[in-house]
């Protein structure tokens, strides 16, 4: 993965901790990578890629709020996480 894409991945994830993972929206990924948004259309060219890069990284670090909103949503990166792992996101939800 590129430098650049890394980092735009990193501003996603901060925000998606930050502000939740439903709220994310390109400009503010864009503004929070400090890049313009085609830079964020040009590595991620479809906002379906970059939120299962979230959530492959939410799963790998269990920020279980993000998988939670994630399996609500019916994501189906977040439906393949392990399911004692799911347990858990959904539990953060009780």
């Amino acid at each position: 993965m590129s430098h650049l894409k890394d980092k735009i991945l990193d501003a996603a994830f901060t925000l998606a901790v930050e502000c939740g993972y439903r709220g994310i929206r390109r400009d503010m990924i864009a503004e929070r990578a400090g890049v313009a948004g085609g830079t964020v259309n040009l590595h991620w060219r479809e906002m379906e890629y970059l939120k299962s890069a979230i959530m492959l990284r939410a799963i790998d670090e269990e920020q279980l709020d993000i998988l939670a909103a994630g399996m609500a949503e019916g994501d189906s990166t977040a439906m393949k996480a392990p399911k004692a792992l799911k347990v858990r996101a959904l539990q953060t939800l009780l």
